[in-house]
């Protein structure tokens, strides 16, 4: 079943259409258009007739898509800009009846709960601070325990912001007023930010940095790194923010946007900043489509292994033989529980890059999942799962210095050896391996291997020795 998702927000009217089948998701299509709705607001606080067509036109494209998609369902939201203006319900009604879609204005509390059903589901947070920076408002959502605690609205939207507080004495009282509000509030180390303009924010950092991976989900700042951005955009004009990376639609809106940023990071005691890519849109989907909770890092696991046509019988063998493999060399060599955890998802996920073909499918995978990249996850650890997947065909690894240490290099190296390794004793993806213990003596690897037909699989372990013995300096034997 495909489900079309609208988010009609203050300043950017955005449509996702997910594939849902038995639990998973897969995203078919992404769309915005800037509406910019709270530009329109009048004195009087009706939201002028130009921006009612511009959301009109919007939501009539956004319909004809989910049509033309084969969208069974489509479910729509509005925030801010229409809950708080005086002809809102108004323009609901309008598009209801001019474009045949049902869109409900929702509180700025259930604004908050679906960012905390976004984030949660596709990020590990037990303990702090959701931050969605929207155009017309921002929310505050505090979690606790890993549970919804409270919900803060406050009307500092990037849009509100901009047309308020445009010169930098305005970003003054801004700041002042900032801290005022937030004062009370229980400090916390850990903020995700959520909304446009705080990714416009992380992806001007990416680039000031020349990062090189192209995930956004689960991209971390510092309060440094936020303070640097802010006085590379103050004094700017909207053309020499452009001129920096930012796009026209968001160039009045960041300096506000980041100010505010730094002023609650400040009041809240943060020092390190996550984006989310996910948010309303994909609360909603995961609190009334899908209706399920999960850990983030197992439900994308089995997302990517059901939208890739994974052989999940061999993945799970492969694993076994991995994690048995892993168990034995670590005593030497060491590895504890992240470790484990990266050559667990490398196993299951290292033959997604059949979806394209047989050759070069360790490089296909590799680059899937860094383009995919997997929730619940930190960005290295994604790059390092990436690259042992690659590993388990190729010999290569090349790049990424600026983010892999070298106790990262070691351990792919490592880890993508034991995983080829188990591979190759599955070569014929039937489970003729059962078990695998050994122990490590006279400069090998002993292994005892319960198992059918021991010419495949000692084949199999004979072809993979020779990169073993680079990596590990240890023959194989097998008693």
């Amino acid at each position: 079943m495909r489900v079309g998702i609208i988010d009609l927000g203050s300043n950017t009217t955005r449509l996702l259409v997910f594939e849902v089948n038995d639990g998973h998701s897969r995203l078919v299509e992404g769309l915005k258009d800037e509406t910019r709705l709270a530009s329109g607001i009048m004195k009087d606080g009706r939201i002028d007739e130009d921006a009612i067509v511009r959301a009109l036109r919007a939501a009539g494209l956004f319909r004809d898509f989910c049509n033309a998609l084969g969208a069974e369902k489509v479910t729509g939201v509005a925030t801010a800009a229409i809950r708080g203006a005086a002809n809102g319900r108004e323009i609901i009604d309008r598009i209801r009846k001019e474009c045949a879609l049902d869109i409900r204005i929702i509180s700025g509390e259930e604004e908050g709960e679906l960012d905390y059903c976004g984030v949660t589901n596709t990020m590990d947070l037990t303990d702090g601070y959701i931050l969605d920076m929207g155009g017309a408002s921002m929310e505050l959502v505090r979690v606790k325990g890993g549970d919804l605690s409270s919900v803060t609205v406050l009307p500092y939207g990037t849009i509100s912001m901009s047309d308020k507080f445009s010169s930098r004495a305005g970003f003054g009282v801004l700041e002042k007023d900032m801290r005022k509000r937030l004062a009370s509030m229980e400090k916390d180390s850990t903020l995700i930010g959520v909304g446009g303009t705080i990714r416009a924010i992380a992806k001007l950092d990416m680039k000031r940095k020349g990062y090189p991976l192209r995930l956004l989900h689960n991209y971390a700042m510092s309060a440094k790194d936020v303070d640097a951005i802010l006085k590379l955009l103050r004094g700017k004009s909207r053309g020499e923010i452009t001129r920096t990376g930012v796009s026209d639609s968001r160039s009045d809106l960041v300096l506000p946007g980041v100010t505010a940023l730094k002023t609650v990071m400040e009041v809240l005691g943060t020092e390190r900043l996550r984006i989310s890519h996910s948010g309303i849109r994909e609360g909603l989907l995961y609190r009334d489509i899908l209706k399920t909770k999960g850990e983030p890092m197992d439900m994308s696991v089995s997302n990517m292994m059901n939208f890739y046509g994974v052989n999940v019988k061999h993945a799970r063998d492969v694993e076994s033989i991995a994690l048995s493999l892993f168990g034995i060399l670590s005593k030497r060599y060491g590895g504890g529980e992240e470790e484990r955890k990266l050559l667990s998802v490398a196993s299951l996920l290292h033959d997604i890059g059949l979806a394209v073909g047989y050759y070069g499918h360790g490089d296909n995978g590799c680059s899937i999942i860094l383009s995919n990249g997997i929730y619940g996850m930190e960005h290295i650890e994604i790059l390092k799962c990436a690259l042992i997947v690659k590993l388990h065909t190729d010999d290569g690894l090349k790049g990424y210095g600026r983010i892999l240490s070298g106790k990262d290099r070691r351990d792919v190296m490592r880890l993508g050896v034991l995983l080829r390794l188990a591979e190759s004793m599955d070569i014929t993806e039937s489970g003729l391996v059962r078990a695998v213990s050994g122990d490590i003596r006279d400069g090998a690897l002993h292994l005892a291997v319960e198992g059918d037909r021991k010419s495949i699989w000692s084949y199999g372990i004979e072809s993979s020795s020779g990169l073993f013995y680079r990596v590990y300096g240890l023959k194989i034997v097998i008693d």
